[in-house]
């Protein structure tokens, strides 16, 4: 019967816990951590970049109503122009998501390493 093995950690700023498992251990020194690479990790990601950078696109052009209407905000914009701002806000969400995919997977740098960096 195989013992219980624990992967040590590679550092203090990994986010690995130590894996458990039955069964024969490599000797090779990867460790396998948990990375923001996934598919569902990076549409999530993109969707809250974009949530983001829609409230910093909503007030662009904004025009109030010259004759506001009983029952209507007299502050409501005139023309809101919501498709613009949709297609401005993804083409802006993909950039930034973009430049952070870049930076965290092709330069190799992690969240973590970026927090140990600052003391966090």
């Amino acid at each position: 019967m195989a013992s219980l093995k624990l992967a040590p950690m590679t550092s203090r700023y990994c986010s690995c816990t130590p894996r458990t498992f039955w069964g024969h251990s490599s000797n090779s020194s990867r460790h396998e951590c948990v990375n923001m690479s996934g598919i569902m990790t990076q549409i999530f990601m993109f969707l809250v970049i974009w949530w983001l950078t829609l409230f910093a696109v909503l007030p662009w052009g904004v025009r109030r109503t010259e004759n506001a209407e009983a029952g209507h905000d007299p502050g409501a914009p005139a023309n809101p122009m919501l498709l613009k701002k949709a297609i401005a806000t993804t083409v802006i969400a993909a950039a930034i998501w973009g430049a952070a995919f870049a930076f965290f997977h092709i330069y190799g740098v992690s969240m973590l390493d970026l927090i140990g960096k600052l003391g966090l």
